[in-house]
């Protein structure tokens, strides 16, 4: 098994490579490697095994050197969550070996995981944290009824006020979500 390092935003086709994968998600992406390089000056170290076209195995890390926390790994720093792309136990064990051997030629102090637990039974979790999904097959209606109360009180709130949701993609609308941020 052949591991590369790569940055994503260095690979043109990066997101159809990741789309083509099961189990990715938007934390996999070109995209969100750049927000994160772009935010935090964080260095994007993705794991990857190619062959016959497609992705084979990605396990994605930033690079982090903070003065407070020293130099380390993080599959994927402000992620929810981000799960190794890999089939399995045998796939996995070896890549984490070719991984901590970069991290320690890196000086690497730790190496943080957001998913893989499966992969990781014997290691101790330090944090846990609460995965939220929202079913958006119900029709509105239904899909209302099923929130809490202060929830529906909010929703009716922002109506009345006239909060308005729209998405844009422009460069000046992304320079204001900068500013903003």
């Amino acid at each position: 098994m052949r591991l590369d390092i790569i940055n994503p935003a260095d690979w043109p086709h990066w997101d159809d490579l990741v789309l083509a994968t099961d189990g990715y998600s938007f934390f996999h992406s070109a995209d969100w490697a750049q927000v994160l390089c772009a935010t935090y000056n964080y260095k994007p170290v993705y794991f990857t095994v190619h062959g016959e076209g497609k992705l084979q195995a990605l396990i994605p890390f930033m690079e982090v050197n903070s003065f407070l926390t020293g130099k380390r790994g993080v599959s994927l720093t402000f992620t929810d969550y981000c799960e190794p792309l890999v089939e399995n136990q045998e796939d996995f064990t070896p890549l984490l070996t070719q991984i901590i051997d970069y991290g320690k030629k890196s000086g690497w102090k730790n190496i943080e995981f957001r998913g893989g637990q499966q992969y990781l039974p014997n290691m101790p979790v330090c944090a846990k944290f609460l995965g939220h999904t929202l079913v958006l097959s119900k029709n509105e209606q239904n899909l209302l009824s099923s929130f809490r109360h202060s929830t529906k009180r909010n929703i009716r709130k922002a109506i009345d006020a006239g909060v308005e949701t729209k998405i844009y993609t422009d460069y000046q609308s992304v320079r204001d979500f900068y500013r903003l941020h």
